[in-house]
């Protein structure tokens, strides 16, 4: 009996190194992918959630559009799962170049702002990660304030109001 105890011991102990070894890999895929894709913002809210979106840009100033129609909620908050970031890069300082804020059905409201580099989160200050410096920014110009090919242009000017 006592060497059977033995061969049971040798094997819980490699059960016990197997465990670590394959949680140390999970670890390592784990790191790997969200430092090659960018990790998403946390606590997004549902396009289903949102009644309307302010949307603000530093390069047209005192043009503050608002948006209610379910095309412009929908592209907004399909740009903020866009917006990844990197955990272990510290972000750069500057001022946001555009500001998108979210009003909830609640009533209350949740904002993000961005220049190339850094995005202004829930209190919090990320650096962007994307390959494509800009990126965000320039998608947001693009789409709310400056797109002649437009089709729906017409449409999103009807339920867009200037403030």
């Amino acid at each position: 009996m006592h060497e059977m105890e033995e061969v049971f011991a040798v094997k819980e102990e490699t059960r016990h190194k197997l465990f670590i070894l394959a949680m140390l890999c999970l670890m390592v895929c784990t790191r790997t992918l969200r430092r090659y894709d960018g990790m998403r913002l946390p606590d997004a809210p549902d396009a289903e959630d949102i009644t309307k979106i302010i949307v603000e840009h530093t390069d047209y100033p005192g043009d503050t559009r608002k948006y209610v129609d379910t095309l412009s909620i929908d592209m907004a908050r399909a740009l903020l799962g866009t917006l990844r970031y990197e955990a272990v890069r510290t972000p750069t300082d500057g001022e946001p170049v555009v500001k998108l804020t979210y009003v909830l059905d609640d009533g209350s409201e949740v904002t993000v702002e961005a220049n190339d580099k850094t995005v202004w989160w829930k209190g919090k200050t990320y650096a962007i990660y994307n390959t494509k410096t800009g990126e965000f920014v320039k998608k947001c110009a693009t789409y709310f304030f400056e797109d002649p090919l437009d089709p729906y242009q017409e449409y999103r000017e009807q339920y867009s109001t200037k403030e």
